[in-house]
């Protein structure tokens, strides 16, 4: 298993306008490409917010049922997860099950569907197509630990 790097860090927010207005007045900080994305599925706006050779992304819920909103309103706004960029994500998955290490099988509010329960595939924070799935946080000491690997078209 290789890990490369920390590829970001994510924050839940309850409004996203507000806290990218707090970071770019604070820290000076601008939207990547100037693009905000949405998730249908996962029911959230996201954006990401360069700093350095890494990114700092910002996350709000749109819907009350989402599963960000129930992370919010159980935990307040903040740390959600990190990321790490990986060189295979189906082998790295693959021995971290084999150390006891679980997929996560997150859901929205009355959805039965998990969400990242297997490999998912999306678009990286440079704008690469990638493959991700999310570790569950029962089985990594109550962190959220998202990986990626940015693939070829």
């Amino acid at each position: 298993m290789k890990l490369k790097k920390i590829a970001h860090v994510a924050i839940a927010v309850r409004d996203l306008d507000k806290a990218l207005k707090y970071f770019k007045d604070v820290f000076g900080l601008e939207l990547l490409n100037g693009k905000v994305y949405e998730s249908k599925d996962e029911k959230l706006l996201f954006t990401f917010l360069p700093i350095g050779d890494t990114f700092l992304e910002v996350m709000a819920p749109t819907d009350p049922t989402s599963y960000l909103a129930k992370f919010i309103e159980e935990k307040g706004e903040g740390l959600h997860h990190f990321v790490i960029a990986v060189d295979n994500i189906e082998e790295c998955v693959d021995e971290l099950k084999s150390k006891g290490v679980k997929l996560w099988s997150v859901t929205n509010v009355g959805e039965t569907t998990p969400l990242f329960d297997k490999v998912c595939r999306g678009t990286s924070e440079r704008g690469k197509p990638l493959k991700f799935t999310f570790l569950d946080p029962e089985s990594t000491l109550g962190a959220i630990i998202e990986l990626e690997e940015e693939i070829e078209d």
